[in-house]
């Protein structure tokens, strides 16, 4: 199966091909995923390929290029302008791919949506050309009109296939014998026509199925047969069916398994059990789901013992094996056991010393309907001898706020020996804690391991989970303690409280103690930079803030600064309340702001103010370094609370800003055509610079942010001036799924963002890199997308020709 979407975008993995594995849970994390039954962390993708949009697929027959292409797949990928060739390799239960590129090219607008094998043994490939740009943007500006086409493609020297459709046999008089017989005919049509002749034969055609079942010298015959049967049901066609169980082809034998657990045929389970203990991996893995869906509840203790004597190499966090090809094999023996659902049965795997065993026990009874599993049997596991089985409580107990209480006795133990805890013991109770924090139970432990005074090395554990809690609101007690923690805390715990501080979800009026112990942190001089900014950060909206402090901000909208530190000057002076002395002193600074931080200054001056004050501002924004970042409909509704004066003044402003389609396209083919060459590893160190700050936003491998589309392989789907146009125009073209929205509160308050995470209870939106909010979807009385990328105008300002340049040719590059 080829989809979009197997994981959030990174280091180049998003798309891609999977084998399909039945009860298996694929796709991006996200809640909607976790509704169903799961045997660890979600199955392995079989092959890779970043932002690709892959679409048409298929499997090739016996027929294809005349023959040798019958374990070959042929994948469309829509972004990567072509057709790949992926040669299955067998791999225990699943395979590996050896991928070719069959068909490639160069055109940005050629765009290959399907493929299809045709009668004679040809491909045709559907091209769309360049009319569809909704979910996959190119350049919105140069809007090409190209209408596509379809292609054949035939294997040079191939003989002509007489009669490819089979039209010349008469088929109206065909009896089953000689339909049988035409299984064996290399003529694709012709096999399928006459497997679904026998089919509409249903019983008559049994025998002669039968008969080439047992003695056809063809596995690829007696695999066609076996298919065949699986669609007529009758006792006699299963009966017909068992006989392929004991074939010497593995092939078959596979596919005999899969279409009797279709059919579940109780009379196929001894066969079938036999074959999970000492089959090939492949027939192995399918008698697995075989004896699932068949459903008999003393299959349980085969599939025990089966899953016990398997060999693994290593488990993941989940505790399900690494291995792609041994989680498969254990997938399929669990989600046996999860569908049988005999909770009596299963708990008899606790008490055997298989770790193997253990782990597919612990969690088949926490997923199987009814399984009855209790806190304490997994909760005991957390200290288990054996690395999957650790990890496999862990994450059974990160899936249970409902386990409260018992949760909340295990960890007091942990936090009372904080300063005793392994990493690994460590990262797990910061990680479980973070996760649980919804729990009552768990919330009043947190409080109060965060008050024990004296405990250090718990308080600081706990002020680690709190600022990656999630919560959408917070415990009021929290915010107590917080703000008397902050008054004493020494060297090593006041950054930790600040970052809880600044994580954590304030009411619509803040909290006053906690606002109070901020405000006075950023207003001491000794204290390092960044912890003062981040205490102001922390102190939310609505801070009245003294001199010293706003010359602080005010320095730090320096370009040659972190944009993280930029990012929270412009928001706190835009939120904060300013004297009239402060407001003109900032209007002065306004020249150097660059084009990131300029639109979130504006609401500073949102208030309005004299006719004087509002002169400079036009003025100063006129020629400001990020003028360019700004757009029209931020600066009207700020120039409408000024006088009339300031409003015609700033009609010059609008006029800069207000650029046509047309001129915004004449723009990008002149810096096409401009733009000197560009140098890869200069690119690199634009990329990485502060001024650019590419990597606040945007994954490159596995570093970066995630606010924006991940740019580890964009030069792949993407042409020079899609990436030019994105740069100096990035609302010409949002990325789906990047489409910034609006959520307004029942309490009045507007937030703004990317929604970065969502579930039916809550949103999470991202109004910048370095800021999230978790809001309850109970509080939002209404979300409204936007249209206005969050990356800001103005990079060709910004940047030098030279940088811009470079900076292409970096993205642009498949050798970094």
């Amino acid at each position: 199966l080829s989809c979009t979407f197997f994981q959030f975008p990174e280091a180049g993995r998003r798309d891609g091909l999977i084998h399909s594995i039945y009860g298996g849970v694929y796709g991006k994390k996200h809640d909607s995923i976790f509704a169903h039954p799961m045997t660890g962390d979600v199955m392995p993708v079989l092959n890779h390929q970043g932002a690709a949009a892959p679409c048409g697929f298929i499997g090739g027959s016996d027929a294809l290029f005349g023959g040798q292409h019958d374990q070959q797949m042929f994948a469309c990928y829509f972004n990567l302008h072509k057709v790949v060739q992926h040669k299955m390799i067998p791999n225990g239960p699943t395979y590996e791919t050896e991928d070719t590129d069959f068909l490639a090219c160069d055109h940005p607008d050629f765009h290959p949506t399907d493929v299809f094998e045709d009668a004679d043994g040809s491909l045709l490939i559907v091209d769309t050309g360049g009319w569809y740009k909704v979910c996959c943007p190119t350049s919105q500006l140069a809007k090409p009109d190209v209408l596509g086409g379809i292609y054949r493609v035939r294997k040079k020297g191939a003989s002509k296939v007489k009669d490819p459709l089979g039209t010349e046999i008469a088929w109206d008089k065909a009896d089953a014998k000689t339909l049988a017989g035409l299984l064996n005919d290399p003529r694709l049509f012709v096999q399928r026509r006459a497997t679904a002749g026998l089919r509409t034969r249903g019983v008559k055609a049994v025998s002669v199925l039968q008969e080439l079942v047992s003695n056809s010298p063809s596995a690829e015959v007696r695999r066609r047969a076996i298919w065949t049967l699986c669609g007529i049901d009758d006792v006699s066609s299963r009966e017909a069916l068992i006989i392929g169980l004991t074939d010497k082809d593995t092939t078959v034998q596979q596919s005999a398994v899969h279409a009797l657990g279709l059919t579940r045929d109780e009379a196929a389970l001894p066969a079938l059990l036999r074959i999970i203990q000492l089959g090939e991996p492949g027939p192995a893995r399918a008698a697995a789901e075989a004896i699932g869906r068949i459903g008999d509840r003393k299959s349980i203790s085969d599939l025990l013992t089966a899953v016990g004597s398997l060999k693994l190499s290593g488990p993941d966090t989940s505790g399900a094996p690494a291995n792609a090809a041994e989680r498969i094999r254990e997938h399929a023996l669990i989600y046996a056991m999860i569908e049988i659902a005999d909770p009596e049965a299963t708990a008899q795997g606790l008490s055997v010393d298989s770790p193997n065993t253990v782990r597919a026990a612990l969690v088949a009874l926490d997923q199987m309907k009814s399984g009855g599993l209790k806190p304490e049997v997994v909760i005991s596991r957390m200290s288990h001898s054996d690395p999957s089985v650790r990890a496999t409580a862990a994450w059974i107990v990160n899936r249970h706020s409902d386990w409260g209480p018992a949760l909340s006795e295990y960890f007091s133990g942990r936090f009372a020996k904080a300063s005793e805890l392994n990493l690994e013991e460590t990262q797990q109770t910061r990680e479980l804690l973070a996760s649980l924090a919804v729990s009552p139970e768990i919330q009043t432990l947190l409080l109060n391991s965060l008050k024990a005074n004296d405990n250090p090395a718990a308080q600081k554990l706990v002020l680690e989970i709190l600022a990656n809690s999630g919560l959408t609101s917070t415990p009021a007690g929290w915010f107590d303690a917080l703000a008397e923690l902050l008054k004493n805390a020494d060297a090593e715990t006041l950054p930790l409280a600040i970052a809880a501080a600044q994580n954590l979800p304030l009411p619509k009026d803040g909290h006053a103690g906690l606002r109070d112990a901020l405000a006075q942190l950023a207003a001491t001089p000794e204290l390092e930079t960044d912890l003062r900014l981040n205490a102001i950060d922390a102190a939310g909206a609505g801070l009245s803030i003294d001199d010293n402090t706003f010359a602080l901000l005010v320095t730090t909208l320096a370009p040659d600064l972190p944009m993280n530190l930029r990012s929270i000057a412009a928001n706190r002076l835009a939120s904060a309340i300013l004297s009239e002395s402060q407001l003109s002193s900032l209007v002065t600074s306004v020249k150097g702001v660059g084009p990131m931080e300029l639109p979130k200054l504006l609401p500073a001056f949102e208030k309005g103010g004299s006719e004087q004050l509002g002169l400079q501002l036009v003025e100063s924004l006129l020629h400001a370094d990020g003028v360019r970042g700004l757009r029209p409909d931020l600066i009207k509704p700020l120039l409408a609370k000024y006088p009339e004066s300031v409003q015609t003044s700033g009609k010059a402003l609008l006029k800069l800003l207000n650029a046509s389609e047309e001129e915004q396209t004449a723009m990008l083919e002149a810096m096409l055509t401009t733009l000197p060459e560009g140098e890869l590893r200069r690119g690199h160190e634009v990329f990485m610079s502060k001024k650019a700050a590419c990597s606040t936003c945007h994954k490159l491998g596995y570093g970066g942010g995630r606010l924006g589309p991940d740019l580890t392989s964009i030069g792949r789907v993407r042409n020079r001036r899609d990436l030019l146009e994105a740069l100096i125009f990035p609302s010409a073209s949002i990325v789906r799924g990047y489409e910034p929205v609006s959520a307004e509160l029942e309490d009045g308050r507007i937030i703004s963002g990317i929604i970065t995470s969502e579930s039916a209870d809550e949103i999470v939106l991202s109004p910048d890199a370095q800021k999230t909010h978790h809001i309850s979807r109970s509080s939002i009385t209404s979300i409204q997308p936007s249209n206005v990328s969050p990356m800001p105008n103005g990079l060709a300002t910004l940047l030098t020709p030279q940088e811009i340049a470079d900076l292409l040719a970096f993205l642009q590059s498949d050798q970094r």
